[in-house]
């Protein structure tokens, strides 16, 4: 049996898997293998479609046609992965001078600061307090902000850019408890709303959105 994809395939899979796209692992048929649902980052699809990905744990095996599986990152997904990426590389030298993940700011090395609520990472200590009150808020305990979602991290906007894909918002339409699709929206159109039934389609439907900014 040929399981080398045709030249329609290999062009379809480029286009649904652009360099710079996140994704996460569903199956691998190695040995090698990165565990199920690891993030990584596409480098590139070679002539017999293989996806190539630079992988969270340094792993840089490529999502092999037809065995092997991966998925384009939500945008949630796709901030955590930002965010774990980052946040490893400041791990490797804790002394070293680095930024806040969350705003920016410059810190001197992640020794000594907060450990953020909303992910396993070191942010300043001004984001630790707002972290702190944004849950009060959450509580009813104080009236202010609605939290800063990891969405809008700095981080993740410094990897993404405001036109990106993957600052898109997409919220869940649950009905009798269950998902039943989710709507879509982007920041510089905010009127502008759309809606689908997958996950897997929640980043074309934003990007249709966009093109009408």
């Amino acid at each position: 049996m040929n399981t080398i994809p045709n030249r329609i395939i290999v062009e379809k899979t480029r286009e649904q898997y652009p360099v710079g796209t996140v994704v996460i692992l569903d199956k691998m048929a190695d040995e090698q293998a990165p565990p199920v649902n690891t993030p990584g980052i596409v480098t590139s699809v070679d002539d017999i479609g293989t996806i190539h990905v630079d992988w969270l744990t340094g792993s840089t095996l490529g999502v092999a046609y037809p065995v092997d599986e991966c998925h384009i990152a939500s945008p949630h997904e796709a901030a955590l992965y930002y965010i774990a990426k980052e946040s490893k590389r400041q791990q490797s030298n804790p002394n070293k001078p680095c930024f806040c993940l969350r705003c920016g700011e410059e810190m001197d090395g992640i020794r000594r600061h907060a450990l953020s609520r909303r992910a396993d990472v070191i942010i300043c200590d001004s984001c630790g307090t707002e972290e702190s009150i944004e849950d009060a808020v959450k509580a009813g305990v104080m009236k202010g902000e609605d939290p800063l979602t990891i969405e809008e991290w700095y981080v993740v906007k410094k990897n993404t850019g405001a036109r990106c894909p993957y600052y898109i918002k997409a919220t869940e339409e649950i009905e009798n408890g269950e998902v039943v699709g989710y709507t879509v929206t982007v920041p510089e159109k905010p009127e502008a709303i759309g809606h689908c039934e997958h996950p897997d389609e929640i980043i074309p439907t934003g990007e249709k959105l966009m093109e009408e900014v």
